[in-house]
């Protein structure tokens, strides 16, 4: 099988980590994989693609909607390159590299079969300008069952031909059991501390002020609890701010962006909390927690109402529900063992239903099934 995948983002952040994830994964099964995205201006993305994959560094892919005179230069490098025998799955992520995906398809015919990745749950409401966009796929990948019935409403797509991926975790790097004393010394907190966390871009619409807010009359009846943000953004300076009006400073810490010891700081929490999908509407934030054997409270929205399972893995909360986030909260830091049996399951859930393998395998599948049925 021959794969190109389009992505018009120059940062590893978002869809970026599990499309490398798949890509490595299709090559180590034998199938021959390409790649283009946006390197100019330099973002953070070039330097994580694996080796074994075929860059297209000489392709452009223009952000900025349907920008036809660079499309068509693209079209025509990639065109060259995927000259020859044989038939291709074009594989595109956003509106952006899709439209790119769509004037390939419309100059190699029946060589290319285009499949659209959805990741973020805005983009399955109908909108006019992606009408002939999702007109043209020969099928489409959603990362939740109610993506999947959204977007053959909105775009009047064959059930059969939309296939439900859901997210991946990589479930040896996130795992359980890992040390957290470096982490409990960095916040002063002590071991059996009941700490609650949020890993999440912080700006508005990701529910910190919200987590704030609440946290605070359970900061003061629980005096060794602590809420961890971890995460950097444009909200940043205005949440310390509003923590350090409301006396928050000793019990809300602020962790900047982490990265190689995240496993860790997941590890040292009695539950992580997640209010909004971000731009990944698999929202694999939730995944690396459950995968480090931290249970999730989390508003019912989008993935997280399928992918965690409440009272079981985690906890659901009604988006903007104060009382019923306080609640959440107060079980965990009132009961270890409530964390450690959920956590368990949590786990356990990662292992047979997030795991990269998995979600390589499921894609790899729809994409020859979409070759025969396009053949």
């Amino acid at each position: 099988m021959k794969v190109l995948e389009l992505l018009a983002s120059r940062h590893f952040t978002g869809p970026a980590e599990p499309i490398l994830h798949l890509m490595s994964g299709l090559s180590a099964r034998g199938h021959e994989v390409h790649f283009a995205h946006t390197q100019q201006p330099p973002g953070t993305l070039a330097d994580k693609v694996p080796p074994v994959i075929v860059v297209h560094k000489d392709v452009r892919l223009e952000r900025k909607g349907l920008v036809l005179p660079g499309q068509l230069a693209d079209r025509r490098r990639l065109a060259l390159a995927m000259a020859g025998d044989g038939r291709w799955i074009v594989h595109v992520h956003t509106s952006h590299d899709h439209w790119t995906g769509l004037l390939l398809k419309r100059r190699l015919g029946r060589r290319c079969v285009l499949i659209r990745s959805v990741h973020e749950s805005r983009v399955a409401k109908r909108r006019l300008g992606d009408v002939p966009l999702f007109g043209a796929v020969d099928g489409t990948i959603a990362v939740s069952e109610a993506m999947k019935a959204k977007l053959v409403e909105a775009y009047d797509l064959p059930p059969e031909r939309v296939a439900v991926v859901r997210g991946a975790v990589d479930h040896e790097m996130f795992r359980p059991n890992l040390p957290t004393e470096a982490i409990l010394a960095e916040i002063d907190a002590a071991p059996g501390d009941p700490l609650i966390g949020i890993v999440s871009r912080i700006k508005p619409g990701r529910g910190h002020e919200l987590l704030a807010e609440v946290f605070a009359p359970l900061a003061s009846e629980f005096p060794n609890a602590k809420l961890l943000i971890v995460g950097r953004g444009e909200g940043k300076d205005a949440l310390v701010a509003k923590v350090a009006a409301m006396g928050l400073e000793g019990q809300v810490r602020f962790l900047g962006y982490r990265r190689d010891d995240l496993p860790n700081i997941l590890n040292a929490m009695r539950a992580k909390v997640l209010l909004g999908e971000g731009s990944d509407g698999t929202c694999r934030a939730a995944l690396e927690a459950m995968a480090c054997g931290t249970p999730v409270i989390a508003s019912a929205v989008g993935s997280l109402k399928e992918n965690i399972l409440d009272g079981e893995t985690g906890t659901l909360v009604e988006p903007g529900k104060r009382d019923a986030l306080t609640a959440a909260m107060r079980a965990y830091i009132e009961d270890s063992r409530l964390s450690e049996t959920q956590g368990a399951a949590a786990r356990a859930r990662v292992e047979y239903v997030f795991t990269v393998d998995a979600m390589v395998r499921q894609v790899e599948e729809f994409f020859q099934s979409t070759l025969d049925a396009t053949s």
